[in-house]
Protein backbone atom coordinates (compact mmCIF):
# COMPACT_ATOMS: atom_id res chain seq x y z
CA UNK A 1 0.00 0.00 0.00
CA UNK A 2 1.37 3.42 -0.91
CA UNK A 3 1.47 5.90 1.95
CA UNK A 4 -0.28 9.23 1.38
CA UNK A 5 2.32 11.15 3.39
CA UNK A 6 5.57 11.40 1.38
CA UNK A 7 8.05 13.13 3.67
CA UNK A 8 10.95 12.36 1.32
CA UNK A 9 9.25 14.18 -1.57
CA UNK A 10 10.15 17.90 -1.39
CA UNK A 11 7.62 18.84 -4.08
CA UNK A 12 4.87 17.11 -2.09
CA UNK A 13 5.87 18.99 1.08
CA UNK A 14 5.91 22.28 -0.82
CA UNK A 15 2.39 21.57 -2.08
CA UNK A 16 1.20 20.82 1.49
CA UNK A 17 2.75 24.06 2.73
CA UNK A 18 1.11 26.01 -0.10
CA UNK A 19 -2.29 24.38 0.57
CA UNK A 20 -1.94 25.35 4.23
CA UNK A 21 -1.28 28.93 3.21
CA UNK A 22 -4.35 28.86 0.91
CA UNK A 23 -6.46 27.44 3.76
CA UNK A 24 -5.45 30.35 6.01
CA UNK A 25 -6.38 32.83 3.26
CA UNK A 26 -9.77 31.10 2.89
CA UNK A 27 -10.31 31.41 6.66
CA UNK A 28 -9.59 35.14 6.42
CA UNK A 29 -12.00 35.46 3.52
CA UNK A 30 -14.78 33.63 5.39
CA UNK A 31 -14.18 35.72 8.51
CA UNK A 32 -14.75 38.88 6.47
CA UNK A 33 -18.45 37.97 6.18
CA UNK A 34 -20.72 39.08 9.02
CA UNK A 35 -24.13 37.54 8.27
CA UNK A 36 -27.07 38.17 10.56
CA UNK A 37 -27.82 34.47 10.55
CA UNK A 38 -25.51 31.44 10.50
CA UNK A 39 -22.79 33.45 12.30
CA UNK A 40 -21.82 30.42 14.38
CA UNK A 41 -21.44 28.30 11.23
CA UNK A 42 -19.26 30.97 9.59
CA UNK A 43 -17.05 31.18 12.69
CA UNK A 44 -16.67 27.39 12.78
CA UNK A 45 -15.71 27.21 9.08
CA UNK A 46 -13.21 30.07 9.44
CA UNK A 47 -11.64 28.40 12.48
CA UNK A 48 -11.52 25.02 10.66
CA UNK A 49 -9.69 26.42 7.64
CA UNK A 50 -7.34 28.46 9.82
CA UNK A 51 -6.34 25.56 12.07
CA UNK A 52 -6.10 23.16 9.11
CA UNK A 53 -3.85 25.60 7.27
CA UNK A 54 -1.55 26.11 10.25
CA UNK A 55 -1.40 22.33 10.82
CA UNK A 56 -0.49 21.66 7.18
CA UNK A 57 2.25 24.31 7.19
CA UNK A 58 3.75 22.95 10.44
CA UNK A 59 3.56 19.38 9.12
CA UNK A 60 5.36 20.38 5.92
CA UNK A 61 8.14 22.16 7.84
CA UNK A 62 8.56 19.22 10.23
CA UNK A 63 8.56 16.79 7.33
CA UNK A 64 11.38 18.73 5.69
CA UNK A 65 13.53 19.20 8.82
CA UNK A 66 12.93 16.62 11.56
CA UNK A 67 12.22 13.67 9.29
CA UNK A 68 15.09 14.59 6.98
CA UNK A 69 17.49 14.58 9.94
CA UNK A 70 16.03 11.28 11.10
CA UNK A 71 16.62 9.71 7.67
CA UNK A 72 20.20 11.01 7.63
CA UNK A 73 20.83 9.50 11.06
CA UNK A 74 19.33 6.17 10.00
CA UNK A 75 21.45 6.14 6.83
CA UNK A 76 24.61 6.80 8.85
CA UNK A 77 23.77 4.07 11.37
CA UNK A 78 23.06 1.63 8.52
CA UNK A 79 26.40 2.44 6.86
CA UNK A 80 28.25 1.88 10.15
CA UNK A 81 26.38 -1.39 10.70
CA UNK A 82 27.27 -2.64 7.20
CA UNK A 83 30.92 -1.76 7.76
CA UNK A 84 31.00 -3.58 11.11
CA UNK A 85 29.39 -6.68 9.54
CA UNK A 86 31.94 -6.65 6.69
CA UNK A 87 34.83 -6.39 9.14
CA UNK A 88 33.47 -9.24 11.28
CA UNK A 89 33.12 -11.52 8.24
CA UNK A 90 36.65 -10.71 7.03
CA UNK A 91 38.04 -11.24 10.53
CA UNK A 92 36.45 -14.67 10.74
CA UNK A 93 37.89 -15.70 7.36
CA UNK A 94 41.41 -14.38 7.98
CA UNK A 95 41.69 -15.89 11.45
CA UNK A 96 41.10 -19.32 9.91
CA UNK A 97 44.14 -19.09 7.63
CA UNK A 98 46.77 -16.86 9.33
CA UNK A 99 48.08 -16.48 12.90
CA UNK A 100 46.46 -13.85 15.11
CA UNK A 101 49.63 -11.77 15.41
CA UNK A 102 49.82 -11.38 11.60
CA UNK A 103 46.06 -10.79 11.31
CA UNK A 104 46.24 -7.97 13.88
CA UNK A 105 48.87 -6.20 11.77
CA UNK A 106 46.90 -6.74 8.53
CA UNK A 107 43.78 -5.40 10.24
CA UNK A 108 45.59 -2.33 11.61
CA UNK A 109 47.39 -1.38 8.43
CA UNK A 110 44.81 -2.39 5.79
CA UNK A 111 41.38 -3.56 6.93
CA UNK A 112 40.81 -0.70 9.39
CA UNK A 113 41.81 1.88 6.81
CA UNK A 114 38.94 3.74 5.16
CA UNK A 115 41.25 6.20 3.40
CA UNK A 116 43.52 5.23 0.50
CA UNK A 117 45.81 6.85 -2.05
CA UNK A 118 45.38 6.27 -5.78
CA UNK A 119 47.86 6.88 -8.59
CA UNK A 120 50.65 8.25 -6.41
CA UNK A 121 53.22 10.09 -8.53
CA UNK A 122 56.70 11.35 -7.60
CA UNK A 123 59.04 13.32 -9.84
CA UNK A 124 62.69 14.21 -9.06
CA UNK A 125 64.33 16.74 -11.39
CA UNK A 126 68.05 16.63 -10.61
CA UNK A 127 70.34 19.29 -12.06
CA UNK A 128 73.78 20.79 -11.53
CA UNK A 129 74.02 24.19 -9.87
CA UNK A 130 74.19 27.17 -12.23
CA UNK A 131 77.02 29.72 -11.73
CA UNK A 132 74.59 32.33 -10.41
CA UNK A 133 73.13 29.84 -7.93
CA UNK A 134 76.64 29.05 -6.65
CA UNK A 135 77.15 32.75 -5.96
CA UNK A 136 73.68 33.24 -4.44
CA UNK A 137 74.12 30.26 -2.12
CA UNK A 138 77.63 31.29 -1.07
CA UNK A 139 79.23 28.00 -2.14
CA UNK A 140 82.73 27.32 -3.39
CA UNK A 141 83.19 25.64 -6.77
CA UNK A 142 84.45 22.52 -4.99
CA UNK A 143 81.32 22.36 -2.82
CA UNK A 144 79.04 22.96 -5.78
CA UNK A 145 80.58 20.06 -7.73
CA UNK A 146 79.17 17.60 -5.17
CA UNK A 147 75.66 19.10 -4.94
CA UNK A 148 72.53 18.76 -7.10
CA UNK A 149 69.41 20.92 -7.16
CA UNK A 150 66.36 18.67 -6.71
CA UNK A 151 62.92 19.90 -7.81
CA UNK A 152 60.26 17.56 -6.42
CA UNK A 153 56.67 17.13 -7.61
CA UNK A 154 54.31 14.76 -5.84
CA UNK A 155 50.64 14.11 -6.58
CA UNK A 156 48.03 11.54 -5.59
CA UNK A 157 44.29 10.99 -5.35
CA UNK A 158 42.92 10.71 -1.81
CA UNK A 159 39.74 8.61 -1.53
CA UNK A 160 37.36 7.92 1.35
CA UNK A 161 36.19 4.33 0.82
CA UNK A 162 33.34 4.51 3.33
CA UNK A 163 30.04 6.36 3.37
CA UNK A 164 31.04 7.93 6.70
CA UNK A 165 32.74 11.37 6.62
CA UNK A 166 36.34 11.57 7.86
CA UNK A 167 37.07 14.63 9.97
CA UNK A 168 40.42 16.33 10.55
CA UNK A 169 42.57 14.19 8.26
CA UNK A 170 46.04 15.74 8.18
CA UNK A 171 47.45 16.28 4.69
CA UNK A 172 51.24 16.40 5.01
CA UNK A 173 54.34 17.06 2.94
CA UNK A 174 57.93 17.27 4.08
CA UNK A 175 61.25 18.31 2.57
CA UNK A 176 64.70 18.34 4.15
CA UNK A 177 68.31 19.25 3.50
CA UNK A 178 71.18 18.18 5.75
CA UNK A 179 74.05 18.84 3.33
CA UNK A 180 75.08 22.39 4.08
CA UNK A 181 73.86 25.14 6.42
CA UNK A 182 74.01 27.61 3.52
CA UNK A 183 71.40 25.64 1.57
CA UNK A 184 68.77 25.15 4.27
CA UNK A 185 67.19 28.58 3.83
CA UNK A 186 66.76 27.83 0.11
CA UNK A 187 64.91 24.56 0.79
CA UNK A 188 61.19 25.15 0.35
CA UNK A 189 57.69 23.87 -0.32
CA UNK A 190 56.51 26.48 -2.79
CA UNK A 191 53.23 25.15 -4.19
CA UNK A 192 50.31 23.10 -2.83
CA UNK A 193 46.96 22.07 -4.30
CA UNK A 194 44.28 20.33 -2.24
CA UNK A 195 40.90 19.42 -3.71
CA UNK A 196 41.42 21.67 -6.77
CA UNK A 197 42.28 24.65 -4.52
CA UNK A 198 45.73 26.15 -5.07
CA UNK A 199 46.96 27.67 -1.83
CA UNK A 200 48.27 31.22 -1.85
CA UNK A 201 51.77 32.04 -0.61
CA UNK A 202 50.34 33.34 2.69
CA UNK A 203 48.28 30.16 3.16
CA UNK A 204 51.36 28.03 2.47
CA UNK A 205 53.40 29.90 5.06
CA UNK A 206 50.58 29.43 7.58
CA UNK A 207 50.77 25.63 7.34
CA UNK A 208 54.55 25.18 6.98
CA UNK A 209 56.71 24.79 10.08
CA UNK A 210 60.17 23.57 11.04
CA UNK A 211 60.10 19.79 11.50
CA UNK A 212 62.19 17.48 13.64
CA UNK A 213 65.79 17.18 12.53
CA UNK A 214 68.10 19.58 10.73
CA UNK A 215 66.80 21.47 7.72
CA UNK A 216 63.33 19.85 7.80
CA UNK A 217 60.27 21.79 6.65
CA UNK A 218 56.80 20.29 7.02
CA UNK A 219 53.41 21.20 5.60
CA UNK A 220 50.40 20.13 7.71
CA UNK A 221 46.76 20.95 7.05
CA UNK A 222 43.64 19.25 8.44
CA UNK A 223 40.82 18.58 5.99
CA UNK A 224 37.38 16.99 6.22
CA UNK A 225 36.55 14.31 3.64
CA UNK A 226 32.91 13.50 2.88
CA UNK A 227 31.77 9.90 2.47
CA UNK A 228 33.05 8.30 -0.80
CA UNK A 229 34.71 11.59 -1.78
CA UNK A 230 37.89 11.57 -3.87
CA UNK A 231 40.19 14.49 -4.69
CA UNK A 232 43.73 15.37 -5.79
CA UNK A 233 46.61 16.47 -3.57
CA UNK A 234 49.76 17.96 -5.16
CA UNK A 235 52.96 19.59 -3.90
CA UNK A 236 56.02 21.20 -5.46
CA UNK A 237 59.19 21.60 -3.42
CA UNK A 238 62.91 22.23 -3.75
CA UNK A 239 65.87 20.75 -1.91
CA UNK A 240 69.48 19.75 -2.54
CA UNK A 241 71.05 16.31 -2.88
CA UNK A 242 74.49 14.75 -3.04
CA UNK A 243 75.95 13.84 -6.41
CA UNK A 244 75.51 10.19 -5.46
CA UNK A 245 72.59 9.25 -3.22
CA UNK A 246 69.78 6.80 -2.47
CA UNK A 247 66.13 7.62 -1.71
CA UNK A 248 63.36 5.38 -0.34
CA UNK A 249 59.82 6.39 -1.35
CA UNK A 250 57.23 4.63 0.79
CA UNK A 251 53.54 5.14 1.52
CA UNK A 252 51.94 5.44 4.96
CA UNK A 253 48.50 4.25 3.84
CA UNK A 254 47.21 1.62 1.39
CA UNK A 255 47.97 2.87 -2.12
CA UNK A 256 46.82 1.81 -5.56
CA UNK A 257 49.63 2.29 -8.12
CA UNK A 258 52.87 4.25 -7.71
CA UNK A 259 54.77 6.00 -10.50
CA UNK A 260 58.28 7.49 -10.31
CA UNK A 261 60.04 9.78 -12.79
CA UNK A 262 63.60 11.02 -12.48
CA UNK A 263 65.26 13.63 -14.70
CA UNK A 264 69.03 13.91 -14.33
CA UNK A 265 72.22 15.37 -15.84
CA UNK A 266 74.10 13.36 -18.44
CA UNK A 267 76.94 12.66 -16.00
CA UNK A 268 74.70 10.43 -13.84
CA UNK A 269 73.21 6.96 -13.94
CA UNK A 270 69.86 6.22 -12.26
CA UNK A 271 68.35 2.94 -11.04
CA UNK A 272 65.38 1.72 -9.00
CA UNK A 273 63.83 -1.37 -7.43
CA UNK A 274 60.51 -2.18 -5.78
CA UNK A 275 60.18 -2.74 -2.03
CA UNK A 276 57.33 -5.05 -2.93
CA UNK A 277 56.77 -8.68 -3.99
CA UNK A 278 56.04 -7.47 -7.54
CA UNK A 279 58.62 -5.96 -9.87
CA UNK A 280 58.74 -2.44 -11.24
CA UNK A 281 57.71 -1.69 -14.80
CA UNK A 282 60.77 0.00 -16.32
CA UNK A 283 59.57 2.14 -19.22
CA UNK A 284 61.83 2.35 -22.29
CA UNK A 285 64.20 5.31 -22.15
CA UNK A 286 64.79 7.75 -24.97
CA UNK A 287 68.60 7.69 -25.46
CA UNK A 288 68.57 11.45 -26.20
CA UNK A 289 66.64 12.36 -23.04
CA UNK A 290 68.01 11.98 -19.53
CA UNK A 291 64.81 10.76 -17.91
CA UNK A 292 63.63 7.41 -16.53
CA UNK A 293 60.16 6.27 -15.54
CA UNK A 294 59.14 3.38 -13.28
CA UNK A 295 55.71 2.10 -12.28
CA UNK A 296 54.47 -0.18 -9.53
CA UNK A 297 51.00 -1.00 -10.86
CA UNK A 298 49.79 -2.96 -7.88
CA UNK A 299 48.23 -2.51 -4.48
CA UNK A 300 50.87 -1.21 -2.08
CA UNK A 301 50.73 -1.72 1.70
CA UNK A 302 52.02 0.86 4.20
CA UNK A 303 55.83 1.08 4.25
CA UNK A 304 56.16 -0.62 0.88
CA UNK A 305 57.26 1.43 -2.12
CA UNK A 306 60.25 2.14 -4.38
CA UNK A 307 63.95 2.57 -3.65
CA UNK A 308 65.88 4.59 -6.25
CA UNK A 309 69.43 5.90 -6.55
CA UNK A 310 71.81 7.87 -8.72
CA UNK A 311 75.59 8.09 -9.01
CA UNK A 312 78.27 9.28 -11.41
CA UNK A 313 78.67 7.22 -14.55
CA UNK A 314 81.52 4.75 -14.45
CA UNK A 315 84.30 5.76 -16.78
Amino acid sequence: MTSFWKSEDKIFLLKVFFLGFIAILVSKFISSFEPDSYKLLVDILALFFKESGVAMMIAAVLGYTVEAMSREKQAKELAEFKQEISEDVLSAVFRKIIPDSIFIEVKRSVLDQTLIKKNAFLSYELSKLEPQQILDYGLSNEEAEEILVCEITTTYRLKNLSDIPITSHEVRCGVSCDLNDKLREHTSIYEARIDDQVLTKDELNKYISEGKGQGVKEFKKSVNIAGTKEFTVAFCSRTFKKLGDTEVWTTLMPTENMELEVGFPSCLEVGAKANHPKSLINHPKNPNVNRVKYELKHGVFPYQGITFWWHKKHQ
